[in-house]
This record gives C-alpha cells, sequence and structure tokens, in this order.
C-alpha cells in the first residue's frame, strides 16, 4: 500500500477504513513503522479502530527503515479455528504450527500499550 500523505491519505482515514470493513471479509494494510513514524502509525490505528477484529502485527522489512514496520489486518477471522484447521495438515509442515501463527500477533508491551493509546485516541 502507499503511504498516508498527499493524495493517499484518505486512503488511511477512518471513512475509508469504514467503507473497506463494510465490504470486506478481510482487509490487510501496511501502518507504518511505530518507531520513526510514531504520527503516521498513530493516526492509522486511531482511524482503524471501527473495523472488527483488528489485530497489529510486526515483522522485520530490511529494506525500510529501521527494519521494523507495523500492519493492521481485520475482517472475518477468528483464532478459534487455527488449531482446528492445522489437523487437516498436521505433520506436512515444517515450520508452520499454531504457535507460530498465534505468536505473529503477540505484541511487546511497549507496542501493546501504543496500540491501545493510539486506539483510543490518547
Amino acid at each position: 500500500s502507499t503511504d498516508p500523505v498527499g493524495v493517499s491519505d484518505p486512503l488511511f482515514g477512518r471513512d475509508f477504513f469504514a467503507i473497506c470493513d463494510e465490504k470486506s471479509r478481510v482487509f490487510c494494510s501496511q501502518s507504518q513503522s511505530p518507531l520513526i513514524q510514531k504520527d503516521l502509525f498513530r493516526k492509522t490505528l486511531k482511524n482503524s479502530a471501527v473495523m472488527r477484529n483488528r489485530r497489529v502485527f510486526v515483522s522485520t522489512v530490511p529494506t525500510y527503515p529501521l527494519s521494523l514496520w507495523s500492519f493492521i489486518i481485520s475482517g472475518d477471522h477468528s483464532f478459534r479455528y487455527v488449531k482446528r484447521n492445522f489437523r487437516k495438515i498436521e505433520g506436512k509442515t515444517r515450520h508452520y504450527n499454531p504457535g507460530v501463527h498465534f505468536s505473529a500477533f503477540m505484541l511487546p508491551e511497549w507496542l501493546k500499550k501504543e496500540v491501545e493509546d493510539a486506539s483510543k485516541g490518547n
């Protein structure tokens, strides 16, 4: 996705996120660096709080500044099906398991607080 500046700014607005939530079963977007683009990160989290089941996750992207990048995902997903569905492929994967899946959404304490504060508009 693009950066939330200039002509692309509306793509990170509350109205856009509400439309995406209504029209999409699953939505995912980058939400900037929580380290060096804190204002844009907080703005994205605040505006995307209108989405159902919205979660934040981070990943290392070596080509991005400081490598730590954040993303939001929302929609008709439920973690309760992960373990049940894994039984269908158990023993067929070398890396993936439900623990790896769940750990993708575990945030360090400083980032959990940041997400909570930004979602409330603090």
